[in-house]
């Protein structure tokens, strides 16, 4: 499940620099029938077998590994339980998840974000008193809960956690360039939006591929893969989504700087800088123009970067990649959207976990998680084949298929914490993966947060999709040149007439509420 959409979908179309929020969201899921009936004792004592968990979470790898694959085999013979997983696609699961929430008929593991759009469904559940509160239990784990307090607090729902969240960095968002264009042309990596521009002309105009053909442009960019607060509206200076004023809450939207972010994207637009048609590709196409040496940049989350070069070099085994993130704007400052920090939470019914000593055995399973030996698992996956050991470090082997059969399945669906945080120290990470790690840890100096993620807002959760929608399409329009400024003003003020103001107010009485 992704983390919060609101601050995702209400930005304009995504640019070449801008920071996108997606978040390609992996899991997996379990049985749907979901009680625990094993043998296992609570925390803190013996267990005479095998502990039963069941789970249901979506994934999006290629494809979930069979049942009693050797990943799965070690985990659960290192923690002692027995895993009933089912994985499902992502819409799939998005329109079955509600149904099994109203009826009860859960497993003992869910993957949900509370505070995702038209998730209202599951903040009523919550309200019910259908999910555990694992406020209480935090400082029993202290692995598990190794987590930045400010991603803890965004996954709150009215100051209790309700699910471990499946942590990412807060601002993850990256630009991957091709290197070899730079070299080319003579160009460094941009560190300001004009010496970005720059970039993006000279990949447009002047061969940088130099194969004498005018056949390339600067970005791949597409809003029917993903959506953003624009980055470049953040640079400027607006808020990321919302802002605080003296009680009050301001929508980006209402920003001057805003507009000037929005009107910085329009040029490469105008320019055609950027593919025409991002309004209506899919992923595949938006990636392959990147993929294919069409488009010299593209934007994505910062753990994609191997795939990326991989791609990259089965058509072209000369190309390389760089990567740049947080770019300076005009008035000489740095800022770059923060998402919540976290993919999703996983949340534990009591419908199907219906004692403290089954919640437990969970968290007991979750915890494990987090020691050296699974640690090193989930990060690096088995040792000898996908890995070896070498002086005390991970030699990763960089043909294995890690991601399809850990990383994916299991990584990015059961990790909590990120597992080299307990896993030894890697070896031979790849340049880009050094780089973006790097570019992430320094963004978290320049991370501007949404201050809604912990807030409700019941106008919203019923019709904030649609709104959302409004001002994505009139940021669509303007950037194509569809519409004048003054026309997306009128878009704006619609959104303020339709709901908007309704709940700016909503989230300005939660944050009283919340100070108090």
């Amino acid at each position: 499940m992704e983390a919060k959409k609101r601050s995702m979908m209400a930005g304009s179309a995504v640019a070449a620099g801008a920071l996108l929020l997606t978040t390609v969201v992996s899991g997996c899921g379990g049985s749907s029938g979901g009680n625990t009936s094993n043998s296992g004792a609570a925390s803190g004592s013996k267990s005479q077998g095998p502990v039963t968990i069941s789970m249901i979470y979506d994934f999006a790898g290629k494809e979930f590994p069979k049942a009693g694959n050797e990943v799965q085999r070690a985990i659960e013979k290192y923690t002692n339980t027995k895993l009933n997983i089912q994985a499902l696609p992502s819409t799939t699961y998005a329109q079955k998840i509600p149904v099994m929430v109203a009826s009860g008929d859960l497993p003992d593991v869910i993957a949900g974000d509370p505070h995702a759009q038209g998730s209202s469904w599951l903040l009523n559940a919550i309200q019910q008193g259908q999910f555990w509160d694992l406020t209480p239990y935090i400082k029993q784990y202290p692995k598990l809960f190794n987590i930045n307090p400010v991603i803890l607090k965004n996954a709150e729902v009215n100051g209790h956690l309700y699910g471990l969240p499946r942590v990412r960095p807060l601002a993850r968002n990256v630009t991957f360039v091709r290197a070899d264009w730079l070299k080319n042309l003579g160009l460094q990596v941009p560190k300001t939006l004009n010496q970005y521009l720059d970039m993006l002309r000279k990949f447009t105009h002047d061969d940088p591929d130099k194969d004498g053909k005018n056949d390339t442009f600067g970005a791949s960019v597409t809003t029917a893969f993903a959506t953003t607060v624009d980055s470049f509206a953040v640079a400027f200076g607006a808020p990321n989504n919302w802002e605080v004023v003296n009680g009050k809450f301001i929508k980006d939207v209402d920003t001057p700087q805003y507009l000037q972010g929005l009107e910085f994207e329009k040029k490469m637009y105008d320019e055609h800088l950027v593919n025409s048609d991002s309004a209506v590709i899919q992923r595949p196409q938006w990636e392959g123009y990147f993929f294919d040496g069409k488009a010299g940049s593209i934007g994505n989350t910062s753990n994609t970067g191997d795939a990326y070069l991989a791609s990259l070099k089965q058509n072209n085994p000369k190309a390389e990649i760089t990567a740049f993130s947080a770019l300076k704007a005009p008035n000489g400052k740095i800022r770059v959207p923060a998402g919540p920090g976290y993919n999703g939470e996983l949340m534990f019914p009591k419908s199907s976990v219906k004692t403290e000593a089954q919640l437990k055995q969970i968290l007991d399973f979750f915890e494990k998680l987090d020691e050296r030996p699974m640690a090193n698992l989930l990060a690096y996956g088995i040792e000898g084949k996908d890995y070896t050991v070498k002086n005390g470090k991970a030699v990763i082997n960089p043909n294995s298929d890690y991601m399809d059969t850990v990383g994916y399945p299991y990584r990015y669906t059961l990790g909590v914490v990120d597992p080299t945080t307990y896993a030894i120290p890697a070896a031979n990470l790849s340049a880009i993966d050094k780089l973006t790690n790097k570019l992430v840890e320094e963004n978290d100096k320049y991370a501007v947060v949404d201050p809604t993620y912990t807030l409700t807002s019941p106008t919203y959760q019923q019709r904030g999709a649609q709104l959302d929608k409004l001002l994505t399409d009139a940021n669509t329009q303007f950037l194509l040149g569809k519409i004048t400024v003054q026309q997306w003003k009128a878009q704006v003020k619609k959104w303020h007439e339709e709901g908007g103001d309704q709940i700016a107010k909503e989230y300005a009485e939660a944050y009283a509420k919340q100070q108090k």
